[in-house]
């Protein structure tokens, strides 16, 4: 909750604080600008030719790990895991960190640093 509370909200927070601090017609002028329309439209064609092509690559993939054996399987498979896999390490060593400087505050040592 805390790591969501400074990675997510305190970041957007900052951001339309910013955004807003002038007021809202600069905001409207600024939004209404060329050079932001052009990218928003950009960010959309982008969002518009990526989706289905990744779509289209990501069902693929799975027929093809599931229904055949063929060679680099195994490597296709670890790639497609490997964003997964992070993802829970790092909140497993977060969570372990966390824990361990509990216990070690409770009983009264210092927890150990990479030295």
């Amino acid at each position: 909750m805390v790591l969501t509370l400074v990675m997510v909200v305190a970041p957007l927070t900052y951001i339309f604080a910013r955004a807003f601090s002038e007021g809202w017609s600069a905001y409207a002028k600024n939004i209404m600008s060329p050079d932001t329309l052009h990218a928003i439209w950009l960010t959309c064609i982008t969002a518009l030719i990526v989706v289905p092509v990744n779509i289209l690559f990501g069902i693929a993939a799975a027929w093809a790990i599931a229904k055949h054996r063929f060679p680099g399987r195994t490597i296709l498979v670890t790639l497609i895991e490997i964003p997964f896999r992070f993802r829970r390490s790092s909140r497993a060593s977060a969570t372990c960190c966390s824990t361990a400087a509990k216990v070690c505050s409770a009983r009264g040592c210092r927890p150990m640093t990479g030295r």
